[in-house]
């Protein structure tokens, strides 16, 4: 393929240099990139600039950065960037994209694993509660079973976790005492408090469950930050499973998880049941991204969900199967839930299953 379009790449990092290596190969122009904070001032010879200092703003800009792209889009066309493709665009226009992004032997795999479990979709899908969740099914299914960019899971835009069309704000019981499970750096305690809030629900306290001690350290600092005589923000520096005991952690870049044996990357840490260290603080919300071990956590919380049914918001987007089997577990152990499904993240990641008690 040939072609003379010029392009921008907002973001020279991993995901800006993913796009411009398939760009290029693919014979587009690449005249620069834009990013905010890189250190380095070219990438193969193609200059870097702040999108203050930049010397065009009149060609299409694609933005590499997922999650946040669209809000990224929008302040780009404030600053007089009239072409902005959001992360969903991008891969829509330009279908070899996708090829940077997922691992062959990784799609094939959930591919196999989606169809050898239609049934117990099929069963999946009658547990949702609103349209909105078969839809999302719907589209998770095509795109696993027929991967491309025609069938792309888009972001749907929404406040992960506390998305606004769900009723959260009215089953959310009083006063808030929440488990934050992979509370990473911090995150998600900034949104939560903005939410709680905005619908002037009282919190009593939420506790923050996190393995990676570097994650740890700016976790402490956030907490800090937004800790005041109302509520208590409690740091827990371990991860969560279905006891309690020490598990070989192998860290990562962006993402840190749990592994069978113990490597050069790995670390010794401690994790512990959700039963054993926070049922007596009567829990009535869990929040639970912890990197493909939620099965385990989930089961390490069976007391909890039985007998105070928390509001539940529970990624199923680590494992092929988790989207099925994370529902079944919980609706095992308590019945008394309504289920919704929502993804808020690119490339099929921050898929959120909502349980919400009756």
């Amino acid at each position: 393929m040939s072609t003379t379009q010029d392009l921008i790449i907002y973001g020279a990092g991993g995901n800006g240099i993913k796009f411009f290596n398939s760009l290029k190969d693919n014979g587009y122009n690449i005249i620069f990139f834009l990013d905010l904070y890189s250190k380095k001032q070219e990438h193969n010879g193609i200059k870097i600039y702040r999108p203050h200092t930049s010397p065009t703003k009149n060609c299409t800009v694609l933005i590499s950065v997922s999650c946040y792209s669209r809000q990224i889009a929008d302040d780009l066309k404030e600053q007089g960037y009239n072409i902005c493709l959001d992360f969903n665009q991008c891969l829509k226009r330009f279908p070899t994209l996708l090829n940077q992004f997922i691992l062959p032997e990784k799609l094939l795999d959930c591919t196999n694993e989606t169809k050898n479990n239609l049934n117990k979709i099929k069963n999946l899908n009658l547990m949702f509660k609103d349209e909105e969740s078969k839809n999302a099914l719907q589209r998770i299914l095509a795109f696993r079973l027929a991967p491309s960019s025609k069938t792309y899971i888009e972001n749907d835009w929404q406040v992960q976790y506390f998305p606004n069309d769900l009723p959260l704000s009215s089953v959310l019981k009083r006063p808030i005492v929440m488990l934050d499970c992979g509370a990473f750096t911090g995150d998600t305690l900034p949104i939560a408090l903005s939410f709680f809030k905005k619908h002037k629900i009282d919190v009593s306290s939420i506790s923050l469950f996190e393995p990676n001690l570097n994650n740890n350290v700016v976790l402490q600092e956030v907490i800090e930050k937004f800790t005041t005589p109302e509520y208590l923000l409690i740091n827990y520096p371990c991860g969560v499973w279905s006891k309690n005991t020490i598990l070989n952690f192998e860290l990562g870049a962006e993402t840190s998880h749990i592994v069978n044996t113990k490597s050069e990357r790995s670390v010794q840490v401690p994790v512990v049941s959700l039963d054993a260290v926070a049922y007596g603080y009567q829990p009535n919300l869990i929040k639970m991204d912890v990197e493909g071990a939620e099965i385990e956590a989930i089961k390490g919380a069976r007391k909890i969900i039985r007998q105070y049914r928390p509001t539940l918001a529970i990624s199923v987007y680590h494992k092929a199967s988790h989207l099925w089997e994370v529902a079944f577990l919980i609706n095992d152990i308590n019945p008394n839930y309504n289920y919704y499904l929502r993804t808020h993240g690119d490339l099929g990641n921050e898929i959120i299953l909502y349980a919400l008690p009756t």
